[in-house]
């Protein structure tokens, strides 16, 4: 009988030890789960500030690019660039939010003229060229 209690004690206590190591083990997922949860927070804000800046710099860089090219070209020419402007956005959709479009942002002669103020151009220098440009346009 001794032996018998001896026994039951010892499972229980083998039961004891068995749910302090799994608590233990649960509470090491749930801090792995949280850890893994802020990495995840982390790489999201990274994601949306290289989109960010993808776009800034897209913006700024590409799209007057774009935008002198087109008024140079023929019409059966413009399809190149319309081709050329989806492939650049599916190259940096990855990294865009999906209501990027919805974000109001400046014209590409708007850009164009910051551009040139950048440049350290005058008014009377950034006057002349937009009226070349309004002249070569006719």
């Amino acid at each position: 009988m001794i032996n018998a209690v001896c026994d039951r004690i010892g499972k229980a206590a083998a039961r004891i030890e068995a749910q302090q190591q799994l608590q233990v083990e649960r509470q090491a997922l749930q801090d792995a789960n949280v850890a893994i949860h802020e990495s995840l927070i982390q790489i999201q804000r990274e994601k949306k500030m290289i989109g960010v800046s993808i776009r800034t710099n897209f913006d700024k860089i590409i799209t007057p690019i774009i935008y002198a090219l087109q008024l140079d070209m023929n019409p059966s020419q413009l399809k190149y660039i319309d081709l050329l402007k989806e492939n650049i956005k599916e190259i940096i959709s990855p990294f865009m939010e999906h209501d990027q479009d919805t974000i109001c942002r400046l014209s590409p002669v708007d850009l164009l003229i910051c551009n040139m103020i950048k440049l350290d151009l005058t008014n009377s220098k950034v006057d002349l060229i937009s009226y070349l440009n309004n002249l070569a346009d006719r």
